[in-house]
């Protein structure tokens, strides 16, 4: 794949996955919080978002090592 229109809906489709998924994922996160623990929700949130960016980051490094392969 070599032109951006190739690209484009493989892109769309993850990440429209990914946001699906995230916005399903996060008021479950909320509830599971306040069934189990005191309402802490800014460290919860803050690793669940820093959780996502390591595996864009970690992925995309993965993805490259495997193409060269």
């Amino acid at each position: 794949m070599t032109s951006l229109s190739e690209l484009l809906l493989p892109h769309f489709s993850l990440g429209l996955g990914i946001g699906a998924l995230d916005a399903a994922l996060v008021p479950q996160l909320a509830a599971l919080v306040d069934k189990r623990h005191a309402a802490r929700y800014g460290a919860v949130f803050s690793l669940q978002q820093t959780a996502v960016s390591l595996a864009y980051s970690i992925g995309s490094i993965f993805i490259f090592i495997l193409y060269n392969v």
